[in-house]
């Protein structure tokens, strides 16, 4: 859906519902102590996520202090305290409706996004190469057999990787929102950075992890996406540098 058929769908909604959601965002930023932002943290991340998300994922992804963000009855109360945005079915959350989401993310992005949608876009690509560099490495599921069958590969409990899935196959498509949105995130890019830092110390038991979850075709995407924005990047170190030494005619550009 394009933003102006949302903007027309919000226009058209009954002028309760709107007034409900009005009333849950304000009800929201009258809870008490940290409450409320921790109710935009989830609700932010809820809101950008690409598909539902498990209740470890949500935990991992939307920035909770660490005492929170692994315990999973006080996540499952912070979702409560949403305003009713927001539902848990067998352990994923899900916004109520289609409605709930789009007000979130038209009527009250002043409120969730207080620095803009690119900003946390940018946190959960942050935050999901965070956790994956340091919960990575070899033969996760301790197989032991690197050349055993999927259908044989029995995850451990508790599953290692059942609180990153989301991460393994999502943090390029958030580098790219954030990416697209502001171009000086340009350094996670160059020798050194995040991603580089993450590929040169991970990059084969990230493989690894999406070949048991079954999205190495998403993971092969990522890297082409990846190896695009590199080629963009150089284009503009050698177009800045040109400009500097008001070279540009010589460089070919």
């Amino acid at each position: 859906m394009n933003s102006w058929d949302v903007l027309q769908v919000l226009e058209g909604l009954p002028n309760d519902l709107q007034q409900l959601y009005d009333r849950m965002m304000k009800q929201i930023q009258q809870l008490k102590r940290k409450d409320p932002e921790f109710c935009r943290l989830v609700l932010s991340t809820m809101t950008l996520a690409y598909r539902p998300l498990h209740l470890l994922e949500l935990g991992t992804l939307s920035g909770l202090p660490r005492e929170i963000s692994h315990n999973l009855k006080i996540i499952v109360k912070i979702v409560g305290t949403c305003g009713s945005f927001l539902t848990i079915r067998e352990d994923y959350i899900y916004f109520v409706h289609q409605s709930a989401k789009d007000y979130l993310d038209f009527n009250a992005s002043e409120l969730i996004f207080p620095s803009g949608s690119s900003a946390v876009h940018y946190d959960l690509f942050s935050q999901s190469l965070q956790n994956m560099s340091a919960s990575l490495q070899r033969d996760m599921y301790k197989l032991r057999q690197p050349g055993i069958s999927i259908d044989l590969a029995k995850p451990p409990l508790p599953n290692p990787l059942a609180p990153l899935r989301y991460s393994y196959v999502y943090w390029a498509s958030h580098f790219d929102k954030a990416y697209r949105s502001s171009f000086p995130h340009q350094s996670d890019l160059t020798d050194g950075g995040k991603i580089h830092r993450f590929l040169q110390d991970c990059f084969l038991y990230w493989l690894e992890a999406l070949s048991i979850i079954e999205k190495v075709a998403e993971g092969v995407l990522a890297i082409t996406s990846l190896e695009s924005y590199v080629l963009v990047s150089h284009f503009y170190t050698i177009y800045g540098n040109c400009t500097k030494q008001g070279r540009l005619g010589h460089a070919g550009i």
